[in-house]
Order: structure tokens, then sequence, then C-alpha cells
């Protein structure tokens, strides 16, 4: 899987890139990309599947309500103002 993030549809940074050996393969992918940004720029993020070795993935949530906890979100943005 590749994981990238353009800003006003131009790639900003490198691309991330992950290989699951299975389909209960669990990686976390982390970008920090230190930016400045001007009001209206749209800021998009990709994730894309190739079509070699386990057909699955994606931005997923787990359930760990069975022991008493919240949902764990599949991503998340943080933005910080200087």
């Amino acid at each position: 899987m590749f994981f990238s993030i353009l800003i006003d549809g131009i790639q900003a940074g490198g691309s991330d890139f992950t290989k699951p050996d299975g389909a209960n393969d669990a990686v976390p992918v982390q970008f920090e990309l230190p930016l400045v940004l001007t009001v209206g720029q749209v800021i998009t993020t990709q994730l894309i599947r190739g079509s070699q070795g386990n057909d699955s993935g994606g931005l997923l949530t787990e359930d760990p309500t069975a022991i008493g906890w919240n949902d764990s979100g599949s991503a998340s943005v943080t933005v910080v103002k200087e």
C-alpha cells in the first residue's frame, strides 16, 4: 500500500509504503510535514492498494468495546498554528 499527501493536487513530501503479509496485519503510518499553508488550499490524503499480495486493507476502525474502551479511529489530522 502506498500513502501520500497532496496540497492543491500536487504531492507534498515523499510517499510512504508498506507491504502487509496477510489480511490481519496492521501497520500504522504517520506523516509529518511542516508546511506553510494559505487560506483556501486543499489537503488530500491518498491510499493506493496494489494488485499483488493480499487484496485487503485500507482505513479501518477497530472495536475494543468488549473491554469497555472507545473505538479506535483509523485516521487523524493534527494542525498546529504557529
